[in-house]
C-alpha cells in the first residue's frame, strides 16, 4: 500500500517518500488516539487526547524512520500498531472480556503486516509480557483462573491468526534453512 499507490500514480521518489510519510505520521496518530480512546474512555478535554497523540506521531524517533540515510524501510510499520495493541491488551487484563480478546486477535493480524521477520514477534511478545508482570506487580491484575483461561485463549488465537505465516517460517526453521 504504502509503495504501490504512489508507484501507480508515477509519483517521483520524492514525491512518494512525501506520500508514505503522509500516511505514516496519519496512523501514528490515528493509532495513539484510539489507544487512548480505548484506555481511558471519554478524556476532556479533546485537546489533550489530540495533542498527546500529535507527540506520539511527530516524535524524533518517527521523523528518524525517514531521515536516516537509508531511507524508510517497512521494518518500522509495527510503531504504527504498538498503541492500539497495547491498549486492547491492557483493557483484556482488566477486564477479561472476550471482547477484548478478539480485538486483540484482530489487531494482531492487521499488524502482521508489519512483521518483517519473526524477531519482530517475538520482540512484542515480550513487551507484552513486561506489561502484564507490570500489572500484576501494581495489582492493576489480579492472577486468577480466569486471567489464566484468557491468556492461553489469547495467545491460541494469536498463534490461529498468524498461522498463515509463521507455519512456514516453522518449516524452514525446522528444515535448516
Amino acid at each position: 500500500f504504502f509503495y504501490y499507490v504512489p508507484a501507480k500514480l508515477g509519483f517521483s521518489n520524492s514525491q512518494a517518500l512525501s506520500y508514505v510519510l503522509f500516511w505514516f505520521l496519519t496512523f501514528s496518530y490515528c493509532s495513539f488516539w484510539l489507544a487512548l480512546k480505548i484506555i481511558f474512555g471519554r478524556v476532556k478535554p479533546q485537546f489533550l487526547v489530540a495533542a498527546t497523540s500529535l507527540i506520539y506521531a511527530v516524535n524524533p524517533t518517527t521523523l528518524y524512520f525517514f531521515t536516516y540515510t537509508w531511507g524508510f524501510s517497512h521494518q518500522v510499520l509495527l510503531y504504527l500498531f504498538i498503541p492500539v495493541l497495547s491498549a486492547v491488551f491492557v483493557k483484556l487484563l482488566e477486564e477479561k472480556r472476550t471482547f477484548w480478546i478478539f480485538a486483540f486477535v484482530f489487531w494482531l493480524m492487521v499488524a502482521s503486516v508489519s512483521f518483517v521477520n519473526a524477531a519482530f514477534l517475538v520482540a512484542l511478545g515480550v513487551y507484552l509480557t513486561l506489561i502484564l508482570i507490570l500489572f500484576l506487580f501494581l495489582k492493576l491484575a489480579i492472577f486468577d483462573r480466569r486471567l489464566l483461561v484468557v491468556l492461553i485463549f489469547t495467545v491460541f488465537l494469536s498463534f490461529l491468526g498468524l498461522s498463515y505465516w509463521l507455519w512456514p517460517i516453522y518449516f524452514f526453521v525446522s528444515a535448516g534453512l
